[in-house]
């Protein structure tokens, strides 16, 4: 794995939800997501000592919370198409990769071992 002393520090004071549980308690009224609907995703994470560490950095959780917020988008929200909110979602992560307006690293890391993993 790529160098990743490059991340931020942990903030004591910040909760981010680190886990599948706590993202289902955090959106009760939204769409919820049960870890046993996501297995294949599971066993990847599990498996990937790399992916933790990454989800251990805060700007990590922080920001694939806001994807996956955008995802949950419920229909009220303006935006009823799930095309839509997977565009958005997208268009969201790509200001964090490599060129985007927000580039940050950690998250590019995360994306691209992710894709690894899901596509090898």
């Amino acid at each position: 794995m790529a160098n990743c002393e490059h991340k931020q520090k942990e903030d004591p004071k910040e909760k981010i939800p680190d886990t599948n549980q706590e993202l289902v308690q955090d959106n009760k009224k939204e769409n919820t997501l049960n870890c046993s609907q996501t297995p294949e995703y599971n066993t990847i994470l599990e498996n990937s000592k790399e992916l933790q560490e990454l989800l251990t950095y805060n700007a990590v959780k922080y920001h694939l919370h806001k994807v996956y917020r955008i995802l949950t988008i419920q229909n009220g929200a303006g935006i009823t198409d799930n095309e839509a909110k997977r565009d958005l979602a997208i268009e969201y992560l790509n200001t964090l990769r490599v060129g985007g307006i927000h580039h940050n690293e950690a998250v590019e890391e995360f994306c691209q071992l992710a894709s690894q993993k899901l596509f090898n």
